[in-house]
């Protein structure tokens, strides 16, 4: 950049290709800023670790952005905006440089999305449902003829009257939410099933938990997370025994 050309100027005298440095980031680095085969300006962070030169996008540069604004529009960045994005960048990089900067956090943030994105799968395969179900085929196993009367129990009284319960993970069901499906068979003056249908839900959850130290167990059962029973947390209509 020359001493009267503007940042602006320099910008919009980039070869395709080529980078310009805009100027320095603190604590570490420089904004660069690169014209596209597409035309647009691609905004970058560049620094150096362990002696090699790296660059991270910031963004595309918007031209119509107000000046001095610090926060990207829908278009884009202004440089100003882009120094601020390459600011946040740079100190979080020297804070963690010892544990290898930029590109560990980076790396640790993708382990977290995939974490994530792993957790929430195994969840939706560890519904209440699903533990019920798994619950009434450990039943059949064991040659119990009372997986019949539990299927059906469940399969009218939890999954088709409470579906979003029923899709929730096992582990995140309350002793209210299994109350509430008591008191709707109560309520309609069917007492028995009431009970019938907490001491089921109760046994599946137990079995489920007790898998975590009995060997006897399917180790399926272990996977849904389960450490309380919130069927434990309700009362049965002692009446309707």
């Amino acid at each position: 950049m020359t001493e009267k050309q503007t940042l602006g100027q320099l910008i919009n005298a980039l070869v395709i290709g080529k980078f310009a440095n805009l100027g320095k980031v603190i604590p570490i680095g420089s904004l660069e800023a690169r014209k596209l085969a597409s035309g647009a300006i691609m905004l970058y962070w560049r620094y150096t670790l362990t002696g090699k030169t790296m660059r991270e996008p910031i963004g595309v540069y918007d031209s119509g952005a107000p000046p001095k604004s610090l926060k990207p529009t829908a278009k884009g960045y202004s440089i100003m905006a882009g120094f601020e994005a390459a600011k946040v960048l740079s100190q979080a990089h020297d804070i963690h440089k010892k544990d290898g900067g930029h590109p560990a956090l980076q790396a640790a943030k993708k382990a977290a999305k995939v974490a994530a994105v792993v957790a929430k799968a195994e969840a939706a395969q560890h519904t209440l449902e699903n533990l019920l179900t798994d619950y009434c085929d450990h039943l059949e196993a064991l040659g119990r003829r009372s997986h019949s009367d539990a299927r059906s129990i469940f399969a009218l009284h939890v999954v088709e009257a409470w579906p979003k319960v029923a899709a929730m993970p096992a582990s995140e069901v309350t002793g209210e939410q299994i109350a509430d499906m008591m008191r709707r068979l109560h309520e309609a003056g069917k007492g028995r099933t009431s009970n019938k249908l907490r001491s089921y839900v109760r046994a599946a959850y137990q079995t489920a938990r007790a898998s975590r130290s009995k060997g006897s167990i399917p180790l399926k059962f272990k996977a849904y997370g389960v450490t309380t029973n919130p069927a434990s947390d309700t009362e049965p209509d002692e009446g309707q025994n």
